[in-house]
Order: structure tokens, then sequence, then C-alpha cells
């Protein structure tokens, strides 16, 4: 666990967030960061908004 502060002054580590709507958020595209996350919910194709949005924008920018 580090101080976001330092976030910016780091380039190309690995930053892992405990949550998989941050990915909803374009400010991880900015970075020069790997992003993990921790998807434990969240089945697309199920009537939620969210949930498609997310797994849309995974397929999009996953390596």
């Amino acid at each position: 666990m580090a101080d976001s502060r330092w976030f910016a002054a780091s380039k190309q580590q690995a930053a892992f967030y405990g949550s998989q709507f941050f990915l909803l958020s374009d400010d991880w595209l900015r970075s020069t960061h790997h992003i993990g996350v921790a998807y434990f919910h969240g089945k697309p194709d199920t009537g939620v908004r969210e949930f498609d949005e997310l797994y849309q924008r995974l397929g999009r920018y996953h390596e």
C-alpha cells in the first residue's frame, strides 16, 4: 500500500485496484502502469449496464 501521490512519480509498475469499477473511468488509460483489478462479480449480458460496459472495456484494452 502506497500513498497515491507516488502513482504519478513512478512508471511501468504494477498497480492493483480492489474494484473493477475503477476501469469505468478513463484515468487508467493515460497511465504507463500495468493495471490489475479484483473482478469478483458482474456477468455481461444480464441487463446491468455497468457490467456490460466494464466487460467491453476489458476486451478492448486487454493485452
